[in-house]
């Protein structure tokens, strides 16, 4: 058994096109080759699968994350985009109490946070997305692959 990770790119008619996790770590790490030019530009919908294999084959779907990447017009990963969403997965923890801290002042910096995440970098799993997904996992479709 083993966990590993399928991303794929949701596009605007709901097919999913499959995207190599080294392509995605290089852009995150920023490094300038990476990229996805025929989405530069956009927002596009990514969708993060993250599946428990058996004989190094799918077994089960454990998660399904799903994200917006926001891209310049190289078609790179937009980086204020991306440090003000991994400012905001930080303000996500909440932080000791204050021992003098005013009992009037209620501490709502992490749901705030929890709904600008959810408002602006994540988007709700359609039940024909997640069909498309269990159907690329399952049932072996080649895919388009963006190396």
């Amino acid at each position: 058994m083993g966990i590993g990770i399928r991303s794929y790119i949701v596009k605007e008619d709901n097919n999913l096109v499959k995207v190599s996790s080294t392509k995605l770590e290089k852009m995150y790490r920023c490094e300038n080759q990476a990229s996805l030019p025929d989405y530069a530009g956009q927002n596009i919908k990514l969708v993060n699968v993250i599946i428990d294999n058996k004989n190094r084959k799918p077994y089960e779907i454990i998660k399904i994350e799903c994200t917006y990447l926001r891209l310049n017009d190289k078609g790179q990963l937009d980086s204020k985009y991306l440090d003000d969403e991994m400012r905001c997965i930080g303000n996500l923890i909440d932080l000791p109490c204050i021992e003098n801290r005013n009992p009037n002042v209620v501490d709502a910096y992490s749901k705030f946070a929890k709904r600008k995440l959810n408002n602006m970098y994540t988007w709700k799993l359609t039940s024909e997305i997640e069909a498309s997904i269990y159907d690329k996992i399952f049932n072996n479709k080649k895919l388009h692959l963006i190396k």
